[in-house]
């Protein structure tokens, strides 16, 4: 490949840029990253990065706040956002999930290749106090993930990452919750 008549370019924001020169001027070939949900992090910890307009837009998941609302609600999503009410309580009803189609989420901490079913799956992370999310991806590669693995992905640390409608690879992912932090509308 001939790299003749081209430039990269990392701009301002830090954003890397691969022009050519056509006939009639410099025409953008690739960027990286390419569109605001691509950095990393963009909505802090529990924050779910879309791009259903223009910008970064960020939503704190159902059952989360944000940290810091007066910098949330100027646009610095960075300090991300935090549970409503904690979970594995002994004083209050049991926890439930959110189950989240095709998201964007950083790695998963465990995988457990013997969960042969989706309700295995959602045991362990129930009996696992640290469990904030899992993502069953099939037994024995019945349905294939790109973490090259079977079985029952879980996250415990803080998710990051978070992006809704990532239709390039995106999970169904199952995001542990207090049930009292959410109420009857997502059960």
């Amino acid at each position: 490949a001939s790299y003749a008549n081209t430039r990269l370019l990392m701009n301002s924001s830090g954003q890397i840029q691969f022009y050519s020169l056509e006939q009639d001027g410099w025409s953008l070939t690739w960027s990286e990253p390419h569109d605001a949900c691509s950095v990393y992090n963009p909505c802090g910890n529990f924050g779910s990065c879309n791009l259903r307009s223009e910008g970064l837009n960020c939503d704190c998941l159902p059952g989360f706040n944000p940290i810091f609302p007066d910098a949330w609600n100027t646009g610095d999503f960075s300090g991300g956002c935090d549970r409503k009410l904690a979970i594995c309580s002994k004083t209050s009803k049991p926890d439930t999930f959110l189950n989240l189609k095709l998201m964007k989420v950083g790695k998963p901490d465990i995988l457990s290749a013997g969960a042969d079913s989706e309700d295995t799956c959602r045991q362990e992370c129930l009996r696992n106090c640290d469990c904030q999310a899992y993502y069953y991806a099939g037994f024995n590669g019945q349905e294939g993930t790109d973490n090259g693995g079977s079985g029952c992905l879980i996250w415990t640390s803080v998710l990051t990452n978070l992006q809704e409608e990532y239709i390039d690879g995106g999970h169904n992912l199952s995001v542990r919750v207090a049930v009292s932090s959410i109420g009857n509308r997502f059960i």
